[in-house]
C-alpha cells in the first residue's frame, strides 16, 4: 500500500497574486458569514497574499461572535504562518485598539501596507482618516452606523430604498475620500491606492 502526499490544491488553480477584502464586521448581524467563510477557504488557495483591509470585527464584545464567525477566525488564523501565502491586517475604523488582540487572530495589524509583486507597487489602506466626518463625528458616526445595521436587518427593503436617495451624496463624499487618498499615495510615491 503506497501513501501518496495530499494534492496540492493550488496545483490546477489560477492563483492572484494579492486579494483585498474589507468590511468583515465579524461580530455584527449582518455579517455575511457563511458567504465570508467560502471566500477565506477559496483565497487561501487561490492566493499568494491576502490583505484584510480593515474592520475585521465590528467592535471588540467578542461576545456578539458567532459559530461561524470564529470559524472565519480559524481560517485566517490557520493561514497566517504558512511560507507560501502572506496575510495582512490593515487597521480599520472600527478595529480600535486592535492591536492587544492581533495575537488571536495571528496577525499583525498595520496602519497601511505597501504591496508589490516586482511590476506595480499599491498603497493599501482602510482610508477612514480621509473622511473629516468620521474623523471630527465618532459619536454621531457610531450613532449612524447603529442605525444602519438596524435598518439593514430588520427592513432591509426600506434600508435599499433610503441607500438609494442618499447615495448622491455619499457618492460626493466618496469622490472627496478617493481625491484626498490618490494625493496621500502620491505624496509617498505611490500611483496607485485602495481603500476599504
Amino acid at each position: 500500500m503506497s501513501t501518496n502526499p495530499p494534492a496540492d490544491p493550488r496545483a490546477n488553480a489560477q492563483v492572484y497574486d494579492c486579494l483585498v477584502i474589507s468590511d468583515l464586521h465579524l461580530g455584527s448581524d449582518v455579517c455575511q458569514a457563511k458567504l465570508l467563510e467560502e471566500f477565506l477557504e477559496w483565497a487561501v488557495v487561490h492566493s499568494r497574499a491576502l490583505v484584510i483591509n480593515g474592520d475585521i470585527f465590528d467592535d471588540l464584545n467578542f461576545k456578539r461572535l458567532t459559530k461561524r464567525h470564529f470559524a472565519c477566525l480559524k481560517i485566517i488564523r490557520r493561514n497566517s504562518d504558512r511560507d507560501d501565502f502572506h496575510l495582512v491586517w490593515v487597521r480599520g475604523n472600527h478595529d480600535g485598539p486592535a492591536d492587544i488582540i492581533s495575537h488571536i487572530v495571528g496577525v499583525d495589524i498595520l496602519d497601511e501596507y505597501a504591496y508589490s509583486n516586482g511590476t506595480i507597487q499599491i498603497l493599501i489602506l482602510h482610508g477612514d482618516q480621509f473622511d473629516t466626518f468620521i474623523t471630527h463625528h465618532g459619536w454621531l458616526t457610531a450613532l449612524g452606523c447603529g442605525s444602519f445595521y438596524y435598518i439593514q436587518k430588520w427592513m432591509p427593503h426600506r434600508a435599499a430604498r433610503w441607500i438609494r436617495r442618499i447615495s448622491k451624496r455619499w457618492q460626493r463624499n466618496s469622490q472627496l475620500i478617493e481625491r484626498r487618498a490618490t494625493e496621500y499615495a502620491a505624496s509617498k510615491g505611490y500611483r496607485f491606492v485602495t481603500c476599504g
